[in-house]
């Protein structure tokens, strides 16, 4: 909208990107360079990239994670109210109102929670692992922040001449990057 910035207003679409290029500073500074020379060095500040990682193969995995954490956070949660109604009960036992039990989670006690939470942690660890062989690819999609929504505008302005620049990170020789314009927030990226 005219009147309020939001993030589209510092983001600009790039697509044909080559699916193993996942390193988030290298991207940006090839991107950065790219537009800067497109733009006539206009001092265009790209913060980073935010790429459009391809989880397709791990996507139940993630959601049991999901879960799992979920379920910790809230046991964690539990005991931070049970222990701020003891301290205001001046330290003696108080029963609460129980959410979720450890017992009920999905792994059955807290202690198992919390252990596989933490494999949780390192499974996922080893997909943004550069060395990794578990490591996602993108979708060759991702997108561009700049600092400043000016920055967005010039580079628009000049978006043939900055995708050209940018062809050496294409998927193939044959297929271009492709710069767009965002319209609006993707509904599941939070930059």
């Amino acid at each position: 909208d005219e009147e309020n910035a939001t993030m589209s207003d510092f983001a600009l679409r790039l697509t044909g990107v080559k699916k193993e290029l996942t390193h988030e500073a290298e991207l940006t500074q090839q991107i950065q360079k790219a537009f800067d020379v497109a733009c006539g060095r206009n001092h265009i500040e790209v913060l980073g990239v935010s790429i459009c990682y391809d989880y397709y193969q791990v996507w139940g995995e993630v959601d049991a994670m999901k879960d799992r954490l979920v379920e910790r956070m809230d046991l964690d949660m539990q005991h931070k109210v049970s222990e701020h109604k003891s301290k205001l009960a001046g330290g003696a036992t108080v029963t609460t109102d129980v959410a979720i039990s450890a017992a009920n989670t999905t792994m059955g006690d807290e202690e198992t929670l919390r252990e596989q939470v933490e494999k949780d942690r390192a499974s996922a660890k080893k997909w943004f692992d550069k060395d990794s062989d578990e490591k996602l690819h993108s979708t060759g999609e991702l997108f561009v922040v700049f600092r400043r929504s000016r920055d967005k505008g010039l580079v628009l302005k000049e978006k043939a001449r900055a995708a050209a620049l940018l062809q050496d990170l294409a998927e193939t020789p044959d297929e271009k990057v492709c710069i767009f314009d965002v319209f609006s927030e993707p509904p599941s990226i939070n930059w």
